[in-house]
C-alpha cells in the first residue's frame, strides 16, 4: 500500500465517520504529523508482513532500503522498525488527547480521527490474518531464515 493510497483511505474514513476536519484544523502541523504517523504505521505493517514474500519474489521492501542505507543486518532493521510502530500510535493518541484538551478538536473531529485510526488498526489485523502474509507455513530457504518468516520454495522436477 502506498502512502498516497493511505491518505485516500483517510478521506473515505471521513465519509464513514460522517465528520471532517475543517481546513484550519487539518493544515495544523501537529494534525499533519498525526496523519503522517498513521500512514507510516500502515505502510510499516505492510512491509513487515510482506518481507518474506518480497524476498522470494525479488520485490522492493522498505526494510531492504533501510538495511542498505544504514548498513544494518535484517535483524537490526526489524528490531528498529517494530518499536517505531508502537511509538507512532502513541504519538497519535497523545496528539489527539492534547488537542482535545486544548479545545482544538470537538466530538465530530475526534470521530473523524478515530475512524482513521480504526482503519489503520483494522488493516494491520487484516495483514496479520491474511494467508498470503503471516499464516502461510514458510519453509527454510537455503538455511537463510528471514526473521520469523521463512521463504517458500518448491523443488521443480527436472
Amino acid at each position: 500500500m502506498t502512502s498516497m493510497s493511505t491518505y485516500l483511505l483517510f478521506v473515505h474514513a471521513e465519509v464513514l465517520a460522517d465528520a471532517r476536519l475543517p481546513d484550519d484544523v487539518y493544515v495544523r502541523p501537529d494534525i499533519q504529523r498525526l496523519f503522517d504517523h498513521l500512514a507510516f504505521n500502515l505502510r510499516l505493517t505492510n512491509e513487515l508482513v510482506s518481507v518474506a514474500k518480497d524476498t522470494v519474489d525479488g520485490e522492493p521492501n522498505m526494510l531492504f532500503a533501510i538495511m542498505a542505507k544504514k548498513k544494518w543486518s535484517f535483524r537490526t532493521a526489524v528490531d528498529n522498525a517494530v518499536p517505531r510502530h508502537a511509538v507512532g500510535l502513541a504519538q497519535v493518541d497523545a496528539t489527539q488527547a492534547r488537542l482535545t484538551s486544548a479545545g482544538v478538536l470537538d466530538k465530530d473531529m475526534n470521530r473523524c480521527i478515530d475512524q482513521c485510526r480504526y482503519l489503520v488498526v483494522a488493516s494491520e489485523e487484516w495483514h496479520f490474518a491474511a494467508k498470503r502474509y503471516s499464516k502461510v507455513k514458510f519453509v527454510n530457504h537455503g538455511a537463510q531464515q528471514v526473521y520469523a518468516f521463512h521463504a517458500v520454495v518448491q523443488e521443480q522436477p527436472q
